[in-house]
């Protein structure tokens, strides 16, 4: 398992409250404005079992609402 946070920090970015990222706290900004970037980091929790070697995937979902 892992946990996704925003930019290099330690709060979580998840799908509720404060967990949420608006627009107005990107990371980046285009000089037109209309490109926003969102920095994460991604940790693997480190309370679990080491997993066997393999390849393993996953699905981020983003939300967006105008």
């Amino acid at each position: 398992s892992y946990e996704i946070y925003k930019s290099t920090t330690s709060n979580r970015w998840g799908s509720a409250g404060t967990e949420r990222w608006s627009s107005t706290t990107s990371t980046a900004v285009s000089t037109d404005g209309l490109t926003r970037g969102f920095n994460y980091t991604a940790r693997i929790l480190t309370t679990q079992n080491t997993p066997p070697a393999g390849n393993y995937s996953d699905s981020v979902v983003v939300d967006l609402s105008f």
